[in-house]
């Protein structure tokens, strides 16, 4: 089969939905590539399905298959070549999407070195690089850059044909940042550039609402963010307004009411959102019912954050914070059974974390108060005290994590 077929079935099967089918194909055509020495279809195929990966959220395969393209394009003698700068266009794409923003940057910045000694300095690949390498900088608030990098951009699309909609994106993309600047003025008269081009409603909505709650215009946001939410077409898009609503609804104030509200529309979107975008949300829904009982120590809140938690866990997405925040929440509500089975879960990850035993030294000065004052004992308490001490004093922590200092009063 050549190339163009294999290709054309790919496209079927993508038409379809039939991602795993896609996906065997893939991996049975990856292996026929090993198997006769063919280096080329295997970087076609790793090409594909990094971008398979990447689109369907699992960053971690996506950067495996990215980093498997670039050690064949080394092996292949492709340095300093198109594919290479491509290639390393998608890894860096999958690593930024991974959290590897530094790492990302890096092979960005290489793969900009490689398309300008080619004379590629006026296509599409540079301006998706520099759109790109402007989203890092705006996730890590420095905008400054992020304008440099979307000016750039910019003045490359503006060269190319039918671009309207691209530009008014960059348009807007430049707004927020000229907004999170605090130069609002600014970012108005840049998004009615953005409206002038005929934009998609969501794409101003989300940007008109992201500029109203910076000016306190909460209301007006909430109104702002629902349409995009409505009208958005992407995921991503719609991600982010469901995101931008959160957080608009919690800076009414901190009151049970508002922080309902948005415990609501999370729902909503972790019920609508395609799997690729729901770590955030179930994060931040999770962190919701948390604050509402901290609030109101409605035992059912508590649960609530609890049962998202845990489907955290259940999707690999879990960090520490995950099983911390579990165990505190089942602590304080005097499900002293499901603190200590998730703590057990957590050294079973990294035996030598000194959190989980922290928190059971936590744990079992709290059973212990329970009991009358003749049948307390300390022994399993001084057991992972001075475990956790040991572990904390081997690991050299940045910085001082002071519930250690208050295990040690």
């Amino acid at each position: 089969m050549d190339t163009q077929q294999m290709f054309q079935e790919l496209d079927h099967l993508y038409a379809q939905g039939k991602l795993d089918e896609a996906e065997e194909k893939m991996m049975g055509w990856m292996k026929e590539g090993l198997d006769s020495g063919n280096k080329s279809l295997c970087l076609m195929m790793c090409n594909e399905m990094e971008g398979l990966y990447r689109n369907t959220g699992r960053v971690a395969q996506a950067v495996d298959m990215a980093d498997m393209a670039l050690s064949l394009i080394a092996g292949m003698g492709l340095d300093g070549s198109i594919h290479h700068g491509t290639t390393l266009l998608n890894a860096a794409t999958a690593r930024r999407m991974a959290g590897d923003v530094e790492k990302a940057l890096s092979q960005y910045r290489e793969a900009e070195a490689i398309f300008k000694n080619l004379g590629k300095t006026d296509g599409y690949e540079m301006a998706s690089l520099y759109n790109n390498i402007s989203q890092i900088y705006q996730e890590q608030e420095e905008h400054e850059k992020a304008l440099e990098s979307l000016d750039k951009a910019l003045e490359l699309i503006k060269k190319m044909e039918n671009s309207e909609a691209e530009v008014a994106t960059t348009h807007v993309n430049r707004a927020l940042s000229l907004m999170a600047l605090g130069r609002l003025d600014e970012a108005e008269k840049i998004l009615e550039q953005a409206r002038k081009l005929s934009l998609s409603d969501a794409d101003l909505s989300l940007a008109s609402g992201e500029i109203a709650k910076a000016k306190g215009n909460y209301e007006e946001a909430e109104a702002d963010f629902l349409v995009c939410i409505d009208q958005a077409q992407e995921d991503g898009l719609r991600m982010r307004a469901y995101v931008m609503c959160d957080e608009t609804y919690k800076a009414m104030g901190k009151t049970e009411e508002n922080y309902l509200k948005a415990a609501a529309l999370l729902t909503e979107a972790r019920e609508t959102l395609p799997a690729k975008e729901q770590l955030l949300i179930l994060e931040r829904l999770a962190q919701s019912y948390i604050d509402l009982y901290d609030m109101t120590q409605n035992g059912s809140y508590a649960r609530s954050a609890i049962e998202i938690l845990q489907t955290v866990i259940a999707q690999g997405w879990e960090t520490d914070t995950t099983y911390e925040n579990i165990a505190i929440l089942s602590q304080q509500t005097g499900d002293y059974e499901l603190a200590y089975k998730v703590l057990q879960e957590q050294i079973s990850r990294d035996e030598e974390n000194y959190r989980p035993y922290k928190r059971l030294a936590f744990l079992e000065v709290d059973i212990q108060q329970e009991k009358p004052n003749s049948d307390r004992e300390y022994e399993t308490f001084r057991q992972y005290y001075e475990k956790a001490v040991a572990l904390y004093q081997s690991s050299s922590p940045e910085e001082e994590d002071m519930e250690m200092q208050l295990l040690e009063e």
